[in-house]
């Protein structure tokens, strides 16, 4: 806090928003004061924001953050005297999304399988999901994922998301096919029945056989006698 002159006591506060990083380009302020202050604030030693005395109360004030990396904060509070009293706040931008790859191109895919396994990479990122499902990345940035298909259209949602907020997704949707019943071929029927035919056939030419033989037992037989 840096005082030039001590002629009133302070009576003020400022909070700011709670986070560490972000991949917005603003972050917020709450200024609650029982006195009458201004406002100055730098960002990186730079002034970003300067207001005349405001009314006692509570209020909101925009910070810029210009651009990637580090901004620190100081967000002065300006009594009527030119009393400064500094409130620090150091937040990471970071717009830079997750890099995500698929080994192949899943779109429209239209298949009679029951799983389909997605392959890809990913880098600078914090988590990486499937339809809202962790996955399990190698130390090599490689990821493999089955995702169990149901008849008709599937969804598949996959996203990359890093600390600040930024996502790389793909929306995929893949079509599966009911397998058609597999119906036996007529020609499969030729080969038993002929065997069938053939059967009954050597057994028609067996009967006649014993038969012929038999009867002519019978002639010889008379005619011995």
């Amino acid at each position: 806090m840096v005082s030039l002159m001590a002629n009133l006591e302070f009576n003020g506060a400022v909070t700011f928003d709670d986070v560490k990083i972000t991949n917005k380009s603003i972050i917020s302020a709450h200024v609650n004061a029982a006195d009458s202050y201004g406002c100055y604030v730098e960002n990186n030693g730079e002034k970003v924001y300067e207001s005349t005395p405001r009314a006692a109360g509570e209020y909101d004030v925009d910070i810029p953050l210009k651009n990637d990396g580090e901004n620190n904060i100081v967000f002065y509070l300006v009594d009527i005297y030119k009393n400064m009293y500094s409130f620090t706040k150091t937040v990471i931008r970071d717009t830079v999304a997750p890099k995500l790859s698929l080994a192949e191109d899943y779109g429209n895919i239209e298949t009679f399988d029951e799983v389909l396994t997605i392959h890809g990479t990913v880098a600078d990122y914090d988590n990486l999901l499937l339809n809202n499902n962790p996955v399990s990345v190698t130390a090599y940035e490689t990821f493999s994922y089955d995702v169990t298909l149901h008849i008709g259209d599937n969804g598949i949602y996959l996203a990359a998301m890093d600390a600040a907020g930024n996502e790389t997704a793909y929306d995929l949707h893949i079509t599966r096919f009911e397998k058609p019943k597999q119906t036996t071929p007529w020609t499969s029927y030729i080969a038993p029945v002929m065997i069938g035919i053939g059967l009954v056939v050597l057994a028609v030419i067996s009967i006649k056989k014993r038969k012929n033989c038999g009867g002519l037992a019978k002639t010889d037989k008379r005619k011995a006698d």
